[in-house]
């Protein structure tokens, strides 16, 4: 089963081009889905499941695999509105990763409902599918997410680089990619 998994990425760690990258440009809402991404995503799923994994398998929004309960956390993911697909553009952003950024609520949600799935499994491979997933997305993969906050502006500077930092409270919220701290 971790065979399986750890063969979805190649390369586990993407390079952060900073800690924080935010959206000032005026296309911040533009999506890119590129027909090559779509083809790749539909061969690498996790055994037991048509959701989990790189894309989905799944005919329809109800057609789900042996691990009940698994499937449905990865559909649910996958579901999320708020994502940059890895080296694309979206939000002003560039998501210089090797897997989907996804909204850092979605990716609690993930967890937490793999939490459950793994506690209250339907069959014992459904636990165990939970468990494998939780911890390579979470603990191996340590994914960057998305989340929406005020502009941080420099507030001290440092002979060569800015040494504090403040939220402008009285600009608009903007989305950052983040190195998310959620673990399984």
């Amino acid at each position: 089963m971790m065979e399986a998994i750890t063969s979805l990425s190649t390369a586990s760690k993407e390079l952060r081009l900073s800690k924080f990258r935010n959206c000032a440009e005026s296309n911040c809402d533009k999506p890119t889905r590129t027909e090559n991404s779509s083809k790749i995503k539909k061969r690498f799923t996790v055994p037991g499941t048509k959701w989990c994994g790189v894309g989905y398998k799944a005919e329809n929004y109800s057609d789900l695999g042996t691990n009940i309960k698994t499937d449905m956390c990865c559909r649910e993911h996958d579901h999320c509105d708020v994502y940059i697909e890895s080296f694309n553009w979206r939000y002003g952003l560039f998501n210089s990763g090797f897997h989907t950024a996804m909204d850092c609520h979605c990716d609690e949600r993930f967890r937490n409902c793999l939490i459950e799935a793994s506690q209250n499994p339907i069959s014992y491979n459904d636990k165990v599918t939970a468990d494998a997933i939780g911890k390579f997305y979470f603990n191996f993969l340590q994914p960057t997410c998305l989340k929406k906050d005020y502009p941080y502006v420099c507030m001290h500077w440092g002979l060569f680089a800015c040494t504090g930092y403040k939220r402008d409270l009285t600009q608009p919220m903007v989305w950052y990619l983040i190195d998310s701290d959620i673990r399984y």
